[in-house]
């Protein structure tokens, strides 16, 4: 079996994915929201939240958007100050 590529000082790599399905994943809401809240967490660095799950950075970029806009809701970090109402 030879190996064709464009640069023949570099052999194909070995590497197979096989995607199964109709092609396109379909991201819930609420993973979406993590994920963009991922992102814009301090130091994090869009490509490599989007590498780790698997999907593109122009995904994350859009998620970003949406959550500006009012599309997507973020959830609250850990570090978030919440009001708890006082019972008397």
């Amino acid at each position: 079996m030879d190996d064709h590529s464009d640069d023949i000082r570099r052999p194909l790599s070995p590497r197979i994915e096989v995607y199964a399905g109709a092609g396109r994943k379909r991201w819930p809401d609420d993973l979406k929201a993590q994920i963009a809240a991922e992102s814009l967490e301090p130091g994090a660095i869009v490509t490599d939240v989007a590498r780790r799950h698997g999907c593109r950075p122009q995904q994350v970029h859009d998620w970003r958007r949406r959550a500006r806009l009012g599309q997507l809701v973020l959830p609250a970090s850990a570090d978030t100050l919440s009001f708890v109402p006082v019972v008397c």
